[in-house]
């Protein structure tokens, strides 16, 4: 894991330490969405810590959803997956970039997670288990130490 201490910034908005994985997401978001959210120590923060992320040029708030892995809401583009600190104590964060319920996987994009090039326009490729419980479908991403995904509505 790629440890720095140089701050990013994108037009005068702080998107956290370069090369980390945090950075990365709140950069995306900046540069997607226009959306960021507050400053945190450690990726794992994100689950119980970030509450909402806000528009950068209406400053309006947007609440950002919880959904524990395993869910009936399945991830969709542009959802943050959050691992747990069990996660080299600090945990991790990635953006879901492509999902396929059909093919059952979706695809992330993010930063110091492997450290290698990409061969794609995405870093990962996780599958998707979709369990099937009475009338109701789950669907759960198939990735040790992820505590689920926010989403932004």
């Amino acid at each position: 894991m790629h440890r720095c201490k140089e701050k990013n910034f994108i037009e005068k908005n702080f998107t956290g330490l370069k090369w980390q994985c945090v950075e990365y997401c709140r950069r995306w978001l900046l540069q997607n969405n226009n959306l960021n959210f507050e400053s945190v120590n450690f990726a794992y923060e994100i689950w119980k810590n970030i509450n909402f992320c806000y528009n950068i040029k209406t400053k309006k708030q947007i609440s950002f959803f919880n959904y524990e892995n395993v869910s009936s809401t399945p991830p969709k583009k542009g959802d943050l997956l959050v691992y747990d600190k069990t996660f080299l104590q600090t945990g991790h964060v990635a953006i879901v970039v492509e999902v396929d319920l059909c093919k059952k996987y979706i695809r992330v994009a993010e930063q110091n997670y492997h450290n290698k090039i990409w061969k794609a326009d995405y870093s990962r490729e996780i599958n998707l288990n979709i369990i099937k419980k009475n009338s109701c479908v789950f669907c759960e991403v198939a990735d040790d130490h992820l505590l689920g995904w926010k989403s932004f509505a």
